[in-house]
């Protein structure tokens, strides 16, 4: 408005004594921006030092529910004044609320909450103050994430405006439980909660009822907040579990929402022992969405190390060219709100003002994910000031954590897991040229380190955010310089790559047009001269490879029954793929979601080699796992003064983790390929898991999975299937181990010094079990022991044996694995990729795993006293004595393995009865010497071990001829313990196993040498039940 002095129109709209500003109004603008006055009633009155827009008063007053008639502004001694006429007003509420109104008016227009938001209007119409609002804004906000049916602008204007009823005894309900200045608290919850129920009969529109239960049940499921610690931010933690059943898909068990001017934020847990990374979002409407979505991945990727899987993610306000600086004060309110809502180690809470409502939280960590990569430090820093008892391991992968770019950790773990199909083909890329495309660029950790782990990778293409790379016919060493050579720069980018073979080069991503070389066109199979840019990269993701590396942010292979629509990552739709599209042999999955689970179904039923991205990129998080148990340990050895602050103990273990990890990459894969062999010969069995999981993991969807119908491809379950199965099925055996109390006792330590480097627990062996996540880490440790030999068929038998049985089985493996030294037999079987047929191998390996399967079913009968660690492995002296005595004497017939491996595989076809032969010496007064030298002795003149070795062998596929093997096979060990049992008694004091065995078969009138010769004529199951069936007649009399 143009500035009008000393005329009659002017003096008529301002009078006189308006003319003249009081001395408190000029004092009060010597500190602040703004100054807001109420007079009369019925006008509003903006004092300021700087010019007011009424544009940006008009929103405001609209806002707070004022109506205006007139408005006039003016200056008067460099103060700048805007006076509002205000009609249809309610004068009662003026003057009770009159403080808040000018209050939240002023503080609204100083930037501390947008001018336009209904939610001002609290302040006139029920008193609120702007921190009240503040938390009502947050409460819509998060229940917009949470239930998306209604957003948030109608739960403001529909409900919280609405019914103001309902708004005041919602806040009056939120005060009575966090308020810690309240009295009789629990007798004032309730007299609130009533109050509000009440509230709800106003409520007409079962629409708007909807939403008030919603936010009830909000209210009643907060268990913390800061609120009370009158910070800027406003955190609250949810119990989502109770409130779970009412929302669609898979949904974390905790919560916390983080709200500031600046910021909004969740973190999901699926319980309270959880890690995952924070990330920087950009999907501003259902970030929550997105979290949700990566808690869920990272649930399954966590099965490898010791906590759950949990996410967090937070939208930044007005981010465009943020700087760093305000980049990191966002960050930073995020990483307090969280740790508001937290437990230090022993318990107590870090405020008292803080009123909680949930158990002690105290194991709360955090790693980089998109956009937060450099902000452990940070992160850390805050956890140190704020006394939070994690100190730096609060979040992994600071300075002084492991650098993973340095260390190169994730990108090797993924081709580790992926050279897995190359070895099953007899090729090793570490050796050999492979081509390869890939998605990223070579400034990326993750594509980068990939794409220099071997001399021998031939690049033909790659797409990255910007750029698209092709080079037609690279020369392996030329082109890998080259990659080392912008991996090592700053920032690099594919547009910075010189040393191309004829025709190469690099394209921009935002091209309409790109003329083709020959080179090009003939590597392509594409005849134009000319093409898009998105057609090109769709062209460069489905060329005929070795492998398609994805290395880069982004989902770019979907299901060819799939929509962009559903897949959400709108910044790659137009380069997107159909897995049915996909001509290289094998994907790596270096990145997280860059292929959908139905497309890596689709891809795998067309031939194509891929596990899961949990599988093959595991090894980042499981690296900053490690660091941060480690760094647990550390700070608990700091505080008894055993260790000294500057110790390098983390960084002497970086050699153990990488390697540690890096065999967990293989193992898993290696995991997997068994299972695709033994599903081809039990299928029923990977069935029977899907419903043990389904029945008893929360997190495991089989819908989710695409597990309804188990897919097959050339009579194998396809990996993407058996991926899941294996991941949830650890999950599974550490849920079991950590809800029991099995893992309590000291046996099991064993299992926990797996976990440490040998250097350290040679100085603090007896302080490792000090440990705060001792169970969790022993559970892990067994879990991922167990299935990655058995697979995911161990849990299986679950139902069948019961929750107290399958213990028993999970107790009775490892002690057979240890009995049978099966450990270091399979390392021995490892060391022989390309040295044996991985057939051969794998067939060595499921042999390995079916003679502990034959030991178990016996093995689970003892009682819990029987089945003792001690007990039992203090006969393995014994028990390797005995068996080299009489293997000794057999053939190895185990050509082309290594010699150690043959010897093992003849002693463990004896050893499998180990299990028998421990329930006699149980139920009996003789020796253990006693009774395996007769047991042994027994299965070998009777030929016990050659027919079970037959049945075992025997390939059978019919119904009735499995019954008939098994029921043969119960016989047999029935039968040579009974004998044993009867020799034992029958032998004389002094007399020898040989001598006594030949007179107790003279006494029940048995033919040794018509025996023999059934045994020799032993080739069908026939032929073996007529033997065992002699046998049976003659030790029954």
């Amino acid at each position: 408005m143009t500035k009008r002095k000393n005329t009659k129109e002017y003096i008529q709209l301002v009078a006189d004594n308006e003319l003249i500003i009081d001395d408190k109004i000029k004092e009060f603008l010597n500190s602040s921006d703004i100054f807001v006055d109420l007079i009369d009633d019925n006008i509003i009155k903006f004092y300021s030092n700087r010019k007011l827009i009424l544009s940006t008063l008009y929103p405001i007053l609209d806002s707070i529910g004022f109506e205006v008639e007139k408005q006039v502004a003016f200056e008067i001694e460099s103060i700048f004044v805007a006076k509002f006429t205000l009609i249809n007003i309610d004068s009662k509420l003026i003057n009770k609320n009159s403080e808040h109104i000018k209050s939240v008016i002023a503080k609204a227009l100083n930037g501390e909450m947008p001018t336009k938001c209904k939610l001002l209007g609290l302040a006139y119409r029920v008193n609120f103050s702007l921190r009240e609002i503040k938390l009502f804004r947050a409460l819509a906000e998060y229940q917009d994430q949470l239930n998306p049916e209604y957003n948030f602008t109608q739960i403001i204007n529909r409900l919280m405006i609405n019914y103001l009823p309902f708004t005041k005894h919602s806040l009056e309900y939120f005060k009575m439980k966090f308020d810690p200045t309240v009295k009789d608290r629990e007798s004032q919850i309730k007299k609130a909660r009533k109050k509000l129920l009440r509230s709800l009969r106003d409520i007409e529109s079962i629409n708007d009822d909807k939403m008030a239960k919603m936010l009830l049940l909000i209210l009643d499921n907060i268990v913390r907040t800061n609120y009370y610690l009158k910070k800027e931010t406003i955190s609250f933690k949810i119990e989502t579990k109770n409130i779970k059943h009412l929302l669609k898909g898979t949904q974390p068990n905790i919560e916390a929402f983080v709200f500031s001017k600046d910021i909004a934020g969740v973190h999901l847990r699926t319980g309270y022992v959880c890690r995952g990374g924070l990330r920087w979002s950009d999907r501003y409407s259902d970030y929550r969405e997105e979290v949700k979505s990566l808690m869920t991945a990272q649930e399954a990727k966590n099965a490898v190390i010791v906590p759950n899987g949990s996410k967090g993610g937070f939208i930044i306000r007005d981010s465009e060219n943020i700087t760093m600086e305000r980049f990191t004060q966002c960050y930073s309110s995020y990483i307090n709100g969280l740790l508001d809502l937290v437990n230090n180690e022993d318990g107590t809470l870090k405020d008292d003002k803080v009123i909680a409502y949930d158990g002690k939280d105290t194991y709360f960590v955090v790693a980089a994910d998109k956009g937060t990569a450099s902000m452990s430090d940070v992160a850390n820093d805050i956890a140190i000031k704020r006394g939070f008892w994690l100190k730096d391991s609060f979040a992994s992968g600071g300075n002084n954590g492991y650098h993973h770019k340095k260390l190169g950790i994730t990108a090797k773990g993924a081709l580790k897991s992926t050279h897995r199909f190359f070895i099953e083909k007899g090729i090793d890329f570490y050796k050999e040229p492979i081509t390869v495309v890939g998605v990223g660029s070579m400034g990326g950790d993750v594509f980068g380190n990939g794409m220099i782990e071997s001399k021998y990778f031939k690049v033909v293409g790659a797409i990255s955010e910007k750029d698209i790379f092709i080079d037609p016919n690279p020369d392996p060493l030329t082109s890998y310089k080259e990659r080392k050579r912008l991996f090592e720069a700053d920032n690099s980018h594919w547009s910075e790559y010189k040393k191309f073979s004829k025709g190469g080069g690099v394209f921009s991503r935002n091209n309409k047009s790109i003329e083709l070389t020959p080179e090009i066109k003939e590597l392509l199979d594409y005849h134009e001269d000319t093409i898009g840019a998105d057609e090109l990269a769709r062209r460069v993701l489905t060329l005929k490879v070795d492998m398609l590396y994805n290395g880069g942010i982004g989902t770019y292979i979907k299901s060819i029954e799939e929509s962009n629509l559903e897949i959400g990552d709108k910044e790659n739709e137009f380069v997107r793929v159909d897995a049915s599209d996909i001509r290289a042999f094998a994907i790596c999955e270096g990145a997280n979601l860059s292929v959908t689970q139905k497309a890596r179904i689709e891809y795998a039923l067309n031939g194509g080699k891929i596990n899961l991205d949990s599988i093959d990129n595991s090894a980042g998080v499981d690296t900053s796992d490690h660091e941060v148990n480690f760094k647990i340990l550390f700070n608990i050895l700091e505080k008894r003064g055993l260790l000294n602050e500057g110790h390098t103990l983390l960084k002497d273990s970086t050699e153990f983790v990488v390697m540690s990890v890096l065999n967990t990459n293989y193992r898993q894969a290696l995991a997997i390929s068994l299972d695709e062999q033994r599903s081809k010969e039990s299928f029923d069995s990977f069935g029977k898991v899907v419903e043990v999981l389904s029945e008893n993991l929360e997190f495991f969807n089989k819908r989710s999975f695409q597990l309804k119908t188990l897919e097959r491809y050339d009579n194998k379950i396809v990996r993407p299937a058996l991926g899941i199965l294996i991941l949830y099925s650890k999950i599974f055996i550490q849920q079991l181990l950590l809800e029991s109390d099995m893992i309590e006792s000291k046996a099991f330590d064993y299992y926990l010094h797996k976990y440490f480097p040998k250097e350290l627990l040679a100085k603090f062996e007896d302080k490792v079990a000090l440990h705060p996540l001792r169970k969790e880490i022993i559970a892990m440790i067994v879990s991922n022991k167990i299935i990655n030999a058995t697979g995911s068929s161990f849990i299986s038998d679950y139902n069948k044996l019961g929750n107290d049985k399958f213990l028993q089985k999970i107790k009775s493996y490892l002690i057979l694995n240890r009995l049978f030294d099966a450990t270091q037999t399979r390392r021995v079987l490892f060391k022989s990729d390309f040295k044996i047929c991985t057939q051969k191998q794998y067939k060595t390996f499921i042999m390995i795993e079916n003679s502990i399967a034959y030991a178990l079913n016996s093995m689970i009968e003892l009682n819990k006293e029987e089945l003792n660690f001690g007990t039992i492995l203090s006969y393995k002296n014994s028990i390797d004595r005995v068996l080299k005595e009489i293997v000794t004497h057999d053939s190895i017939k185990y050509e082309n393995l290594d010699q150690e491996i043959a010897l093992f595989l003849n002693m463990i076809k004896h050893i499998k009865f180990i299990a028998e032969i421990l329930k006699i010496e149980f139920s009996s007064t003789h020796t253990f010497n006693e009774v395996i030298e007769t047991f042994f002795y027994i299965s070998k003149k009777l030929k016990i071990v050659d027919f079970a070795t037959s049945l075992d062998e025997m390939e059978v596929s019919k119904p009735s001829e499995i019954m008939i093997r098994d029921q043969l096979d119960i016989i047999v060990r029935s039968l040579t313990s009974k004998v044993t049992k009867d020799l034992l008694d029958f032998k004389r004091k002094d007399e020898s196993v040989d001598i006594a065995l030949e007179k107790y078969l003279q006494e029940i009138d048995f033919d040794f040498d018509y025996y023999c010769s059934l045994h020799e004529k032993s080739v069908t199951l026939i032929d073996i039940s007529i033997a065992v069936n002699y046998l049976t007649v003659k030790i029954s009399k």
